[in-house]
């Protein structure tokens, strides 16, 4: 298995992008989502799980991932969305499937 490399070791983010249109808000994140930043994650994804349900969900910026930042996308955006994320997006689901 061959380490993933972290995309210049920035610390993630969680940015909440009020809705233009009058729909739900859009929550962008950026950054590595791993193991050395699940502190400070951990703490901005509980300061928004009491937040309206979302419209989209931006990753466009999202650096390395490991399973600590993937735990936290669900905490922050539940198991649903995460399952419908990772139809989406082939590269985020899990090995072996669901």
């Amino acid at each position: 298995m061959t380490p993933q490399r972290p995309s210049g070791g920035q610390g993630g983010r969680i940015e909440l992008v009020p809705a233009e249109d009058g729909g739900g808000p859009r929550l962008r994140l950026r950054g590595d989502w791993t193991l050395p930043h699940y502190a400070a994650l951990a703490s901005a994804v509980a300061g928004l799980e009491a937040r309206p349900a979302l419209e989209q969900l931006e990753l466009d910026r999202l650096g390395a991932l490991d399973t600590a930042g993937a735990a936290l996308i669900v905490r922050l955006v539940g198991p649903e969305q995460a399952r419908a994320l990772a139809r989406s997006a082939p590269q985020l689901a899990p090995l072996g499937g669901e």
